[in-house]
């Protein structure tokens, strides 16, 4: 609680925050308790992601829509594309706003920071921004091969002077030499230590596969081992339509299309009795 009341006072004070820290020490819980706070103020707050998922996880839309830069990927982009200039209702809509939540930052490429700080400078903002996320998990999403550069190391983020919260306390295991384990490799200082509980975790598979989960690189090598058990098996196929209820409602369709491809999910699910 002390974590919120700090960081809700530093909003109110106009200073940028980040709050930081590896999986499972509250990152998401503690955001979402500081936008209540900000919220039950009269703050107005908008809440923001580089994904439609992130963002429909934080009941929120994309950087991309809410700042209206399309599909373009850095500023020269936005001149090519014609989107430059900010318009008055994209103007209207972050000038409104007190406090502005990004999650996931480390998702967010250093142009595409820049991208968000001019659209800030254009229509004048005068609140704060709420960024959160850990640099050393998903990098930034960008198109096409190369070095990516993260949003820390933008001129932008600098220029942003945030002030840097690290949660440190692990929520979600008791088990320390687990916890030891996962700093060690977030960090990559892997002790022979570290390596042996690795190999421990080991284990020799069994004849029959079908009960073994199996992890894939990609979605389409997944979609061709589970088609292929599925086949394995006799019996009648179930087939069973996708529907799709939207809770929040000022997402836009797009946003919700966008969300359900990157979620994943079939149209149809065929199963058969017996699937694993």
């Amino acid at each position: 609680m002390d974590d919120v009341k700090d960081i809700v006072a530093k909003l109110d004070g106009k200073i940028n925050v980040f709050i930081t820290g590896g999986a499972g020490v509250g990152k998401t819980t503690l955001t979402r308790e500081v936008i209540t706070a900000c919220e039950s103020s009269g703050k107005r707050v908008a809440r923001l992601a580089s994904t439609g998922m992130a963002a429909t996880l934080l009941g929120g839309q994309t950087l991309h829509s809410f700042f209206d830069l399309g599909i373009a990927e850095s500023i020269a982009d936005l001149e090519v594309r014609k989107k430059l200039e900010i318009t008055k209702k994209i103007h209207r809509r972050i000038a409104a706003m007190d406090v502005i939540v990004i999650d996931e930052i480390s998702m967010v490429s250093a142009t595409l920071f820049d991208m968000l700080r001019l659209r800030l400078l254009q229509a004048a903002y005068n609140g704060a921004l709420l960024v959160v996320g850990d640099f050393l998990q998903l990098p930034p999403v960008v198109r096409g091969y190369g070095r990516v550069s993260f949003a820390f190391e933008s001129e932008s983020w600098q220029r942003c002077a945030f002030e840097t919260l690290t949660l440190t306390r692990v929520y979600r295991t008791r088990d320390t030499a687990f916890i030891t384990l996962l700093h060690a490799v977030r960090f990559a200082q892997l002790a022979v230590s570290h390596l042996q509980m690795l190999d421990d975790l080991v284990k020799p598979l069994p004849s029959d596969c079908a009960s073994v989960t199996f992890l894939f690189g990609k979605n389409r090598s997944a979609d061709v081992h589970n088609r292929t058990l599925l086949n394995a098996l006799e019996g009648a196929v179930h087939r069973f339509e996708t529907e799709t209820v939207v809770h929040i409602k000022t997402l836009t369709a797009k946003e919700v299309a966008r969300f359900l491809d990157e979620a994943r999910t079939p149209e149809v699910l065929e199963l058969k009795i017996g699937v694993p």
